[in-house]
């Protein structure tokens, strides 16, 4: 580690996690004389011993306990600092972690991601699925650099975070080509589902509950979830044989439309979501980022026209 101020807090945290001077010499590379001296002035600036030196080795003080957290967190958040501002810098990023939610991420990022791969092939790019709302812990930490996914109105303002909107996604109904309700030349009604088994893709039961269960005699009954599966493409394929509904964007249904699924016209609207990216405000004048806004934005533009 180059920075001076991250060295000595990593020189601290080696020597706590290791219990010895010798021990955290030997992994940080340097002579034991070097590591106790660092440890000394360390001590020096804040007054106090961190550490109580035995024959059996160190161990952390009252006070060093106290530091040790907080000296973890220094070496996450200068680690991300000193990398924000080589981006800042050059202009360019070295690292580019990115996760998307299903509809963005199944219908339009594999694309993305590969010609931002051949825009860019020095990029260190990651792409993962998954669900959004669990990633933003990540997303502050920095061990992620941006979310393509829903946009919750109630999720505070995030530090350092900026968020773009995309394009709203619809969800529709659908059912395999031998289902009884493809047969409806009309509408489908709630009362027409009630009796149907669901395959729901697990991260979509809340939406499915919230959206339909309504309109069932003012929300006293439920509908029939009978299988989740963590898979959109498994909903879909369960579908296929004409066994169960299922509930999923139009984005995702449109793309692997077959002859044997038919998408649905209901009677009452279904669940809509705001979707667009949060993202590192560092990233803003480098030149991958810039790029993915562009081929983002040409995706919800292809969005918004399936309705």
């Amino acid at each position: 580690m180059n920075n001076p101020i991250l060295r000595s807090v990593e020189r601290f945290v080696t020597v706590a996690d290791e219990g010895s001077i010798q021990g955290a010499s030997r992994i940080l590379n340097i002579s034991q004389p070097s590591l106790t001296l660092a440890i000394a002035k360390i001590e020096e600036g804040f007054g106090t011993r961190l550490f109580d030196r035995s024959k059996r080795g160190v161990a952390l003080t009252a006070a060093g306990t106290l530091f040790y957290p907080r000296a973890k967190e220094i070496l996450s958040q200068g680690a991300m600092a000193q990398r924000e501002i080589d981006d800042l810098i050059k202009h360019q990023i070295g690292r580019f972690h990115i996760r998307a939610g299903s509809s963005w991420g199944y219908c339009f990022m594999p694309g993305i991601v590969a010609r931002l791969k051949a825009q860019f092939p020095e990029l260190d790019l990651t792409f993962n699925i998954g669900n959004t709302d669990q990633a933003f812990p990540q997303l502050l930490s920095g061990e992620i650099d941006a979310i393509i996914g829903r946009i919750n109105d109630e999720m505070p303002p995030m530090p350092g975070i900026g968020v773009i909107d995309l394009a709203e996604i619809r969800f529709v109904l659908i059912c395999g080509a031998d289902h009884p309700l493809a047969q409806l030349e009309r509408p489908v009604t709630p009362a027409d589902i009630e009796a149907h088994p669901f395959v729901a893709y697990e991260p979509d039961v809340p939406t499915l509950q919230t959206t339909f269960e309504p309109l069932f005699d003012g929300g006293t009954r439920e509908i029939n979830i009978s299988l989740q599966t963590r898979s959109p493409h498994a909903a879909l394929e369960m579908v296929e044989t004409g066994s169960f509904l299922t509930c999923l964007s139009r984005p995702f249904a449109h793309k692997y439309k077959s002859a044997q699924i038919r998408i649905l016209e209901f009677d009452a609207p279904l669940h809509r979501s705001r979707t667009g990216i949060f993202y590192r405000e560092t990233l803003t004048p480098t030149d991958p980022f810039r790029s993915l806004i562009s081929h983002l934005k040409k995706a919800a533009r292809s969005i918004e026209q399936l309705g």
